[in-house]
């Protein structure tokens, strides 16, 4: 859902919630989701209105910068200038009227009709975008199978795989090698049949040491056996 959409949750209800917690001392944050249309400078002025200079951060969903893919695999209906506009206004209002504001963007691991190569190579392009266009933190989210979703009629017909963890690892090591803001791996469904898998060896231990690496955004350094099939496919799949 989106926030800052009013005719998703109305302003009295989005200005209780916000009075609400900001009313609450150990509050120093509030972390919303939006699409990028609704990132507005009307709604901004009325919600750091209320919450003052608590740090407000908008997360959206970009999934990738890639508008071929947005547009044709995953069907989200805004292009990257879209992105890059609502990015571009959130600086602009830190920078012009002090507003402790920051974005997120989501980037979203292996859509449907891509291999395990080209959706390595697309989230690491689209994290290197977004440190160029001043996006202040990342979060990479893997494909899980969700019921009613093309993925899952892809899915159940044998021709979708959620991706491999290793290719999560690849591309979040590489992502805090070469970029510098900071990035989360999402670790929903991991190991599960209907999530990012590896094998049963070292499923549950590479999940918590994904974890643990987000909170140091250190490097996940790990080996096991299956790491080979994974190269295999990465290198053949295409």
């Amino acid at each position: 859902g989106s926030f800052l959409n009013p005719y998703e949750l109305p302003i009295d209800a989005r200005d209780e919630i916000l009075t609400t917690l900001s009313n609450m001392s150990n509050v120093s944050e509030i972390i919303v989701e939006s699409r990028p249309e609704y990132v507005k400078e009307e709604y901004l002025d009325d919600i750091f209105n209320i919450i003052g200079d608590r740090l407000f951060e908008v997360s959206i969903g970009l999934e990738t910068s890639n508008d071929y893919t947005r547009l044709n695999k995953i069907n989200k209906g805004f292009t990257l200038k879209d992105f890059e506009d609502a990015v571009k206004l959130m600086q602009e209002l830190r920078d012009k009227k002090g507003y402790n504001l920051k974005s997120k963007a989501y980037i979203f691991v292996k859509p449907i009709l891509t291999s395990e190569s080209q959706t390595i190579a697309e989230a690491i392009q689209t994290a290197k975008d977004c440190e160029a266009m001043g996006v202040d933190r990342l979060s990479v989210c893997p494909a899980t199978i969700h019921s009613g979703t093309v993925i899952e009629r892809l899915w159940r017909k044998g021709a979708y795989q959620p991706p491999w963890i290793w290719s999560c690892i690849e591309i979040i090591n590489t992502i805090r090698s070469e970029v510098s803001i900071p990035a989360l791996l999402d670790t929903s469904g991991f190991g599960s049949r209907r999530g990012p898998y590896n094998c049963k060896k070292c499923n549950k231990d590479l999940k918590h040491m994904i974890i643990d690496c987000n909170l140091t955004q250190s490097i996940i350094e790990y080996d096991c056996e299956c790491k080979s099939e994974w190269l295999a496919e990465v290198k053949n799949a295409d």
